[in-house]
């Protein structure tokens, strides 16, 4: 079965506040200096860099954070999807399950897609 696609939400009655350059976002520092364990540096990117949407995707929650593609003048979505490990089909994610990320470990009580 295909994944579901997410579909723009062009509803949005909130003008995003925040907008990140496409090409300068995720450098060292930019936008967040994170310092911290993974699921503590993912937790404050949502909190700080992220709008959350007001709908979600089989009840996992989705943030939003828009990528200026200045060279284009068009904005990009960068979807961020938190998945219940203990919910789902596939308790690990492709990058891990293929890198052998898990293999010394168990994998955290939820995961991050983008």
């Amino acid at each position: 079965m295909a994944p579901p696609v997410l579909e723009s939400n062009t509803k949005r009655n909130v003008t995003p506040s925040k907008f990140y350059g496409f090409h300068s976002f995720g450098e060292p520092g930019f936008p967040l200096s994170l310092t911290g364990a993974f699921r503590d540096n993912i937790h404050q990117f949502l909190r700080e860099c992220a709008e959350p949407e007001d709908y979600d995707l089989d009840g996992m929650p989705i943030w939003c954070t828009f990528l200026v593609y200045e060279n284009r003048g068009t904005v990009l979505p960068l979807y961020t999807v938190e998945e219940n490990v203990k919910h789902s089909d596939r308790p690990f994610c492709d990058y891990c399950r293929c890198a052998g990320g898990w293999k010394n470990g168990d994998p955290f009580h939820c995961y991050f897609e983008f």
